[in-house]
């Protein structure tokens, strides 16, 4: 059961949904169809205007969504500072599966995986697979045909090599236990960038935009590591 956050829009204002579904449905998983998907301008936009309850009502409608399920396992995208939207995936997971600890519930196993980094499966715990090359030609031919992406997927392959792809990992997560982080993110560099040549008006900010979210749902800021840290 995939839960999908928003209709993949960005700021073009196309959805992808049909591609998204498409690709789901060849895969033998099912989106939930309880879940309505917001914009990516939308969660842009609360970003940047810090609507806090915007923020809330997604994590209290996913919420009620896992308490209905009650999943015996949570896979979801990693905190990697690339993408605001990605980061929001993780940080919602674990705001849910950390109230159900606080509620003396049960709680699924918390599994990430990396969606712009290198694969490692050197995490304790992880659960890796080295794709056999049948199950492998499907996965790249599946990639290449969700035609959005499809640039995406060339770059990734031409950055990382098809060992990247070969080789899956889903590395056990603890609840609000986020990575250090360096510098500034990638979103936000880039964002500057895009308000430099005139194409954004703002950018999203960690400090400033992200770290509000993070306190509203309780969950920890993650450390920064400076230049000569231990």
């Amino acid at each position: 059961m995939v839960f999908v956050l928003t209709d993949g829009s960005g700021r073009t204002g196309r959805s992808r949904m049909d591609s998204t579904l498409r690709l789901l449905a060849e895969t033998g998983a099912t989106g939930y169809p309880a879940f309505r998907q917001v914009t990516d301008q939308q969660v842009y936009t609360a970003f940047l205007r810090q609507d806090i309850p915007f923020f809330l009502n997604l994590r209290d409608q996913l919420q009620r969504l896992f308490d209905e399920l009650q999943p015996a396992t949570v896979v979801g995208d990693a905190m990697e500072y690339y993408n605001p939207t990605h980061d929001l995936c993780r940080i919602l997971i674990d705001s849910i599966l950390l109230r159900t600890a606080a509620s003396a519930r049960p709680v699924a196993e918390n599994f990430d995986f990396t969606l712009v980094g290198p694969v490692s499966g050197e995490t304790p715990g992880a659960i890796n697979r080295e794709l056999p090359p049948e199950i492998f030609e499907k996965k790249c031919a599946a990639a290449r045909n969700y035609v959005e992406l499809t640039a995406e997927v060339e770059r990734q392959m031409a950055q990382f090599g098809p060992t990247h792809f070969r080789n899956e990992s889903l590395r056990p997560v603890v609840a609000g236990c986020f990575p250090e982080r360096s510098g500034i993110p990638f979103y936000e560099d880039y964002g500057r960038q895009q308000v430099e040549k005139g194409i954004y008006s703002e950018a999203i900010a960690f400090d400033r935009h992200f770290v509000p979210v993070l306190q509203a749902l309780d969950l920890p800021i993650p450390r920064r590591v400076t230049s000569g840290s231990s």
